[in-house]
């Protein structure tokens, strides 16, 4: 915290030093401070309880709590407009404050309201771009798919293609085949009836 001035001003006395805090309602205090800044810089309500946090229960709510801590902390943003509202919340404001130091808390709330708009707006500027990426994805995932279909159909079509052209091979071979037996068996027959027609004249020529 010190390295990245967050929470200043926020914790006084005791609570300066962590270790010191050993009293249960003075530990859920020091929680409830931080989780509301973090809260409050970071612009959305955090699901967890100081008290829960205290007792050693919901790690998960408290590992979440830890990460928006260190989100807030780490964001730039300026923690002191905060840490007058939660101190003013607090009480620690009273009544006849100089008109100068109520300016002062005016300024801090309208800079930490617009540190907080615009840290909305960045947050959603960055959902709608992640929005906008998840659009283009699914775009190209489906130009893919289709570039792979078409792929599969053209390849099937040309093994298609390949067999018939294999099988009217087959079937053109079969008929020369066929064609050439049936051209063998026509001259046999020929031949055999040229015999035929021969066979009477050696016949009677024998003395």
């Amino acid at each position: 915290m010190e390295a990245t001035g967050f929470g200043d001003g926020l914790f006084e006395g005791p609570e300066l030093d962590s270790k010191s805090i050993t009293d249960k309602d003075a530990k859920i205090n020091f929680l409830t401070k931080l989780i509301t800044l973090t809260e409050m810089m970071i612009g959305e309500e955090l699901d967890v309880k100081p008290n829960k946090i205290v007792a050693g229960h919901e790690p998960e709510k408290t590992n979440g709590f830890l990460q928006a801590m260190f989100q807030a902390a780490s964001s730039g943003i300026d923690s002191r407009p905060y840490v007058c509202q939660i101190l003013g919340i607090a009480g620690d404001g009273a009544e006849g404050e100089d008109p100068d130091a109520q300016q002062a808390e005016e300024d801090f709330e309208q800079e930490a309201q617009r540190q907080q708009q615009e840290m909305m707006e960045a947050e959603a500027a960055k959902k709608k771009q992640q929005k906008v990426n998840a659009k283009e994805k699914a775009a190209q995932q489906e130009a893919q798919r289709v570039a792979q279909e078409e792929k599969e159909r053209k390849d099937r079509e040309a093994k298609e293609q390949a067999n018939e052209r294999k099988r009217e091979k087959e079937m053109a071979k079969q008929r020369q085949r066929e064609d050439e037996e049936a051209r063998r068996a026509q001259l046999l027959k020929d031949q055999q009836d040229d015999d035929d027609e021969q066979k009477p004249e050696e016949f009677y020529e024998q003395p």
